[in-house]
């Protein structure tokens, strides 16, 4: 049971991880389009697939988490990439009003999964107990 704990912790702590890189990534998206050197991207069809993948995943397995805050980084993270698809084929859409909402959605998005690591790590079984040794 141990091993499952620490298991679930470190792909807890990846997940948080992959999560924070795509938040970078959103961000520095949205810092570039203002000076020029960034903003619209011409999806291929591949990407759109790609992200239609990753939007649908994330809302269903909604229910398979159980803690809220994984519940909200999941839906968060969803409507990020269909924020990114509907980017895609909005052609009167203000790319920097989109680019600063898809910034929000995924930031707060990351302060749901950081809670839920907080939580996690904060409710793991300490190690004395865990392997069964009386303390006296």
């Amino acid at each position: 049971m141990t091993l499952q704990l620490k298991g679930g912790l470190l792909g807890r702590i990846g997940l948080t991880a992959y999560y924070g890189f795509v938040c970078a990534l959103a961000v520095r998206r949205c810092a570039s389009i203002p000076s020029g050197r960034g903003g619209v991207d011409e999806l291929s069809y591949w990407a759109i697939a790609l992200y239609a993948a990753f939007a649908l995943a994330s809302w269903w397995l909604l229910r398979s988490f159980r803690t809220t805050s994984d519940r909200i980084a999941a839906l968060l993270y969803g409507i990020f990439y269909a924020i990114r698809i509907g980017e895609h084929f909005g052609k009167g859409v203000d790319r920097l009003v989109l680019a600063g909402a898809e910034c929000g959605i995924i930031s707060a998005g990351m302060i749901a999964m950081i809670v839920g690591l907080m939580h996690a790590i904060s409710h793991q079984e300490p190690e004395n107990s865990a392997m069964g040794n009386p303390s006296s």
